[in-house]
């Protein structure tokens, strides 16, 4: 990366976290460019240098925190040690994007919206492209590391690896975000923490594929 890569780069990174710490307070609809501006210490006008407008903001961060997911899962489906079992894996896979959502709780709600999936559509919003193709390695990677696991006769597969990722993803990705926006009820209930209840959950789900 060129220095001058680096620069637009932090730039970028400021205004998209200051914008991000607005839209989780005020909404995105409630946020002007001028507040983002003020937030981020920048001028509006350099702030449309980076940025064309909100929803392209919005877009950055959601495929800056997918580009960490992605990272971090193929970091644990790659490692090779002795020492990490497929169930480990798997409960590592599932605290990846737990602490997403404990990071950027907007950000984690926004990855789960839809995205356009006509290749000619996407590629109109180029960021939106990236999103999906970002999603799609994701899937692949977790499927791998299902395939890996029947292989080694630590899960049973009842149908394509790459269908049980995207029910998983899903799973994964609901039980988290309602474990957090029901904490108070859980911790009442239960008289548990959100992160103990959610490791049961999380184990409940490895039943269904653990042989």
């Amino acid at each position: 990366m060129t220095k001058a890569e680096k620069m637009e780069l932090f730039h970028r990174d400021n205004i998209a976290n200051a914008a991000e710490k607005l839209f989780s307070v005020n909404g995105i609809e409630k946020t002007s460019m001028d507040q983002i501006a003020k937030e981020a210490d920048y001028s509006k006008s350099t702030i449309y240098v980076y940025f064309k407008n909100k929803e392209e903001i919005v877009l950055y961060l959601v495929l800056k925190g997918m580009n960490e997911i992605s990272s971090n899962i193929e970091e644990v489906v790659d490692n090779k040690s002795d020492a990490a079992s497929e169930v480990d894996k798997y409960y590592q896979i599932c605290h990846i994007l737990a602490e997403l959502y404990d990071k950027s709780p907007f950000v984690f709600s926004r990855m789960l919206e839809t995205i356009e999936m006509k290749k000619e559509e996407r590629l109109q919003v180029p960021l939106l492209d990236d999103i999906y193709q970002v999603g799609e390695s994701i899937i692949d990677k977790i499927a791998e590391f299902l395939e890996s696991g029947k292989e080694s006769n630590s899960f049973e597969l009842d149908d394509n690896a790459k269908k049980v990722s995207f029910i998983y993803w899903m799973m994964l990705a609901g039980v988290i975000m309602l474990g957090n926006k029901k904490a108070g009820y859980i911790q009442y209930q239960f008289d548990e923490s959100k992160d103990e209840f959610l490791n049961q959950v999380f184990g409940m789900m490895l039943e269904i594929i653990k042989k």
